[in-house]
């Protein structure tokens, strides 16, 4: 059930509890800084926003090798929970409208806790607006408001109840074809 994320604490959370995590887990910056230690930052793209990691470390080289493990760690989540990935699992599930998938221990690990949100909420927070996403983010483009009946289509695509999760077997089941996750 629950514990599952608990149990897999390590980066299995949503996305912006890895950023987070990180920024939490780095010395204050105002602090005296041990000695012998020097700050190394390291910057990349994840999840289509900037990462920014701060290590202090004795060298260079113990510096790098930890931000390229954490950096690994968090492509290997973009890989498995994009949805803008044409071979993410969450692009897979989509897909395979109606069947179980099954999936990886990242992308159970978002869609348990986003289904149980969106329990919690009724509904209020929703992974599945993927279809609404994708209508507000052409507008914004376009520079003008999506039409009404675009709205009220995506509204109809998606729907927190149409996503069944199999914790034991580890999959997953969109019920609904045309319903799109999206974890940002």
């Amino acid at each position: 059930g629950s514990e599952m994320c608990i149990r897999d604490r390590g980066m299995r959370r949503l996305p912006f509890l890895i950023l987070v995590l990180l920024q939490g887990l780095a010395p204050d910056p105002t602090a005296t800084a041990h000695v012998g230690m020097e700050r190394f930052v390291d910057r990349r793209i994840v999840m289509g926003v900037e990462c920014l990691i701060t290590t202090h470390a004795p060298e260079e080289a113990v510096a790098r090798a930890a931000t390229r493990d954490a950096f690994l760690r968090m492509e290997a989540i973009e890989a498995e929970i994009s949805s803008w990935r044409p071979g993410s699992l969450t692009s897979l599930l989509h897909q395979q409208s109606g069947k179980a998938v099954q999936v990886g221990p990242d992308l159970l690990c978002v869609l348990h806790g986003g289904l149980t949100w969106a329990r919690r909420s009724d509904g209020a927070f929703d992974p599945t607006i993927g279809v609404l996403c994708d209508t507000w983010r052409t507008a914004r483009s376009r520079g003008a408001l999506p039409e009404p009946s675009r709205i009220d289509a995506a509204r109809a695509s998606s729907g927190w109840r149409e996503v069944s999760l199999d914790l034991a077997a580890r999959t997953a089941t969109i019920k609904r074809d045309g319903l799109r996750l999206d974890f940002g």
